[in-house]
């Protein structure tokens, strides 16, 4: 059975620059004291584009450590962001009891979206028992981050800001199974870091030699041309 998951609204932050969506991102989770609720529970690890400085869009990767976890621990987890900050949307994935259909497995993903200041964010939370599983996202960020320059950084972000004008980037919608011919920001990075590219035109021939992807449409061209 094929599951069509529904378009996720635009949130990119207009008349926001780049920068600031870093600066807002501390305000909002400051103001509504999620971190706090989450340290109850565990240890949370801020982690993907935050921490890499390489923000783009209202979205934050949250990796949460619990002794202990299992997944019928969520609901509580949820209850207390919720206590936070009411959501606009929550989807949770249980890859502890049943076998991923994407991604890793292991633990609990909570997709949970929120308004602040009249923008709708997206918090991708990730949580763990870390007796039994952890990732190691603060060796592979770590790595990234002795690599990345400011003109390194320039060029991702710019080349994520126009990737996103296309359906294939897998942000643009909520996926619980693989879906063939996608991309991510990790291509992204990849790409610039790895393969020399230094702009987006080189993104695309990048992803047409070593993804088999081609998403530069006539209609995705005027796009960006319009950016």
């Amino acid at each position: 059975m094929k599951i069509e998951m529904p378009q996720q609204p635009n949130r990119m932050m207009p008349g926001v620059e780049k920068p600031a969506i870093r600066e807002e991102a501390d305000r909002m989770l400051r103001e509504y004291g999620i971190l706090e609720a989450l340290r109850v529970y565990g240890e949370p690890y801020l982690h993907g584009s935050y921490e890499l400085d390489l923000m783009v869009w209202p979205e934050l990767d949250i990796y949460l450590l619990v002794s202990g976890f299992q997944s019928r621990h969520v609901y509580k987890i949820i209850e207390s962001m919720h206590d936070c900050v009411p959501p606009t949307d929550v989807l949770m994935t249980n890859k502890i009891d049943h076998a991923s259909r994407f991604g890793p497995s292991g633990y609990v993903h909570i997709d949970y979206m929120l308004m602040h200041s009249d923008v709708e964010w997206k918090i991708d939370l990730g949580v763990v028992d870390k007796n039994k599983h952890q990732w190691p996202l603060r060796e592979y960020n770590s790595g990234l981050l002795t690599r990345l320059t400011p003109e390194l950084r320039s060029t991702i972000v710019d080349i994520k800001t126009k990737a996103v004008c296309s359906s294939l980037y897998r942000r643009s919608t909520w996926q619980l199974v693989e879906r063939k011919g996608t991309f991510y920001s990790g291509d992204i990075i990849t790409a610039v870091l790895d393969h020399g590219v230094a702009d987006f035109d080189g993104f695309t021939k990048f992803l047409r030699s070593q993804r088999g992807i081609d998403f530069r449409s006539e209609e995705l061209n005027h796009q960006i041309a319009q950016q």
